[in-house]
C-alpha cells in the first residue's frame, strides 16, 4: 500500500525550504543573483530522486530572470554542497534551475480580468444612463 505522502514529495518540500533559506541567506555572491529577490516555486523530483529541477520567479525585475537563473545553473555545484551538508541523506539530487513563468502569466490574466470586469461596468453605466 503506497503512502499518502511519498518520500519524494517530503523531499521535494524539504529541497524546496532549504534552496529558499540559501537563497535569502545571499550564500551566492554572484552580482546577477544578489540583488534579485529569488523565490523557489516548485521542485520537480525524479521519480528515483536523482534529479530535481527548481522552479524560480522573481517578484521584482522580471528582466533580470534569466540572468539569475543562468547564475543558480552555474553554482549549482555549490548550492548542492550546501544541501548536503543541511540535509540528512545519503544523495542530492542534481539541481537544475528553470525560470517559472506562472506567477508572471497570473499576474497578466489578473490585470485582463480586471480590464474586462471595468470595461463591463462602464458599458452598463452607459446602458442604465440611456
Amino acid at each position: 500500500m503506497p503512502k499518502e505522502y511519498p518520500r519524494s514529495a517530503r523531499l521535494a518540500a524539504q529541497l524546496q525550504q532549504e534552496l529558499s533559506g540559501l537563497l535569502r541567506a545571499n550564500l551566492l555572491r554572484d552580482p546577477r543573483v544578489y540583488g534579485v529577490d529569488l523565490a523557489v516555486t516548485t521542485v520537480e523530483l525524479a521519480q528515483d530522486l536523482s534529479h530535481a529541477h527548481v522552479l524560480v520567479s522573481t517578484l521584482g525585475d522580471v528582466s533580470k530572470l534569466a540572468d539569475a537563473v543562468a547564475a543558480l545553473n552555474h553554482a549549482k555545484g555549490k548550492l548542492r554542497g550546501e544541501l548536503g551538508r543541511r540535509l540528512k541523506i545519503r544523495y542530492i539530487p542534481e539541481l537544475t534551475f528553470k525560470s517559472d513563468d506562472s506567477v508572471r502569466e497570473a499576474d497578466k490574466i489578473n490585470r485582463l480580468l480586471h480590464d474586462a470586469l471595468e470595461k463591463d461596468r462602464k458599458f452598463a453605466a452607459d446602458r442604465d444612463k440611456n
